[in-house]
């Protein structure tokens, strides 16, 4: 006796499409990146202290903010935090560094915490820069909050440990990213790829200038201000988190701690994520790392230098007219 079987029919269309693009996604984020081209916009990235430059690939599958950058078209340049016995120093290390890599070619340059201020700092020794991008960059020193002497506190008794360490490590009674990432429950993807980061040298001289400098009981303009200030052409970008524990909103905000500009002067903008605005709440670290980053930091921040290059394409033309 033959068994009888029952014809299969083809999967309908329509059944196997959320299967599909769901091998799609999985490929389009999986998909290896394009080199930049040679004539791509560089973009020098500095990350703050305790941060090896690599820390900006993260989220690990998206890229982070290293990988909207060069999908968007430009070359980042990542550099470590130089050391120095004060500000001015550091800048200078970074401005022979960027020279060297770059000559005078133009460039943008984004930097987090002290690696952006570091930038501003050396932006009237830097011909080719086109426009700064602070993410929790500090403008002015003094009025720090007890996250930020608890920080420095530990940094001194663990000079080199690094984020990734201090993260696990218990400090003032809590967990540091309690104190300096809003939302601590990272994924387990995350969570590994962030504690596998490699720990940098950290600039303990710096360290030591700028814990001395935010005694002070309200901010007073820094290095990196005054950096800005003296380079009227370069538009500003500066992006700030109300829930950021170590740099507050008032030490990073350029209008507030004085930069002004006249009329046909290059623009300051200010980005400040609160959650009246609909934003997550993001912490220092949560700016750079955080899968919520990706949309409410990076994304804008590459929509700004967009629309930087598209302004000086614009204003080129009308010379040549």
């Amino acid at each position: 006796m033959t068994e009888r079987r029952t014809p299969q029919r083809p999967l309908a269309l329509w059944r196997a499409l959320p299967l599909l693009l769901c091998l799609w996604g999985a490929r389009a984020v999986a998909a290896p990146e394009v080199p930049p081209a040679p004539e791509a916009m560089p973009v020098v990235w500095v990350a703050d202290v305790g941060l090896a430059p690599e820390a900006a690939a993260l989220p690990p599958r998206a890229g982070g903010l290293l990988g909207r950058l060069r999908r968007a078209g430009f070359a980042p340049v990542a550099l470590p935090l130089p050391d120095g016995p004060e500000l001015a120093a550091v800048a200078h290390t970074l401005r022979d560094q960027i020279t060297a890599r770059l000559g005078e070619r133009p460039f943008f340059a984004i930097g987090h915490g002290l690696g952006g201020t570091a930038l501003a700092a050396a932006a009237p020794d830097l011909p080719g820069l086109r426009g700064w991008v602070g993410l929790g960059a500090p403008l002015g020193h003094g009025g720090a909050t007890g996250a930020a002497q608890a920080w420095f506190a530990a940094v001194a008794r663990a000079p080199q440990a690094g984020w990734p360490t201090w993260g696990a490590a218990r400090f003032a009674g809590q967990p540091l990213s309690r104190l300096l990432m809003t939302r601590p429950g990272l994924r387990p993807d995350l969570r590994a790829a962030w504690l596998a980061q490699p720990v940098p040298p950290i600039p303990a001289a710096l360290l030591a200038a700028v814990a001395a400098a935010q005694q002070g009981p309200t901010p007073q303009a820094n290095a990196g201000l005054r950096g800005l200030a003296a380079r009227p052409d370069v538009p500003v970008l500066a992006v700030m988190a109300v829930a950021d524990g170590l740099w507050p909103v008032w030490q990073c905000d350029p209008v507030t701690l004085g930069l002004t500009r006249a009329a046909g002067e290059a623009t300051v903008a200010r980005r400040v994520l609160t959650r009246a605005d609909g934003t997550p709440e993001l912490g220092h670290l949560d700016l750079l790392i955080h899968p919520a980053a990706l949309d409410h930091v990076h994304d804008p921040v590459v929509a700004t230098l967009r629309g930087w290059v598209a302004a000086a394409a614009e204003a080129q033309a009308l010379r040549g007219q």
